[in-house]
């Protein structure tokens, strides 16, 4: 029988959702298929599968991911599903440890690349937002020229717009926020790297 369950983790927190993934499997529910926000487990042997997750640099249909994924699926690592360039993986317990990353390099470049993806689209919503920054620097301007002076009514009319520009900042601080783990595990990688150098 499937039950699916439904759990949110941002970009920043995928190996929160990894370590939850095993410790369902450690309760005997194993993963058989994801989407958005979407687990869906069957019931099956406590501990059998352990779970790994990875952004992939190619979406999964690429063929260079298409290969990736086969050489994986060689060494007995089976996928169970992807989210755009997420993939879901597990692999038997009773065939040893499963880590993907042999070395600290392929650790390093695995967090760029989530770290690309949030840094590409905190850039994307600046840029977005730009024309509406000038609209507001040009309406402050007009307004301090017409009242002189930043009164209630200079800031009512201020308003819509400085509320505009508060949600582009916060949604850019969100973005950064969430993967704020993800760059102090990478910094911390570069220093232990660079230590044994």
């Amino acid at each position: 029988m499937k039950y699916n369950t439904y759990k949110c983790f941002t970009i920043g927190q995928y190996e929160k959702e990894e370590k939850w993934l095993n410790e369902m499997s450690a309760k005997g529910m194993q993963l058989t298929d994801v989407g958005f926000c979407r687990y869906t487990f069957v019931k099956g042997t406590p501990g059998e599968y352990i779970y790994r997750l990875e952004l992939l640099e190619h979406m999964p249909g690429s063929a260079k991911s298409v290969s990736y994924i086969s050489f994986l699926e060689e060494t007995g690592i089976e996928q169970v599903g992807s989210i755009l360039r997420w993939i879901y993986l597990r692999k038997k317990a009773s065939d040893g440890p499963f880590e993907l990353y042999s070395d600290t390099e392929s650790k390093i470049n695995h967090y760029k690349r989530i770290l690309f993806i949030a840094d590409i689209m905190s850039i994307a919503l600046l840029f977005s937002f730009l024309p509406n920054l000038t609209r507001l620097i040009f309406k402050i301007i007009e307004l301090v020229k017409m009242y002189g002076s930043f009164d209630s009514f200079f800031m009512r009319q201020l308003n819509p717009h400085a509320g505009f520009t508060i949600f582009y900042f916060a949604l850019i601080a969100f973005l950064q926020l969430v993967v704020l783990p993800i760059r102090k595990s990478k910094f911390k990688l570069i220093k232990e790297k660079t230590v044994h150098e």
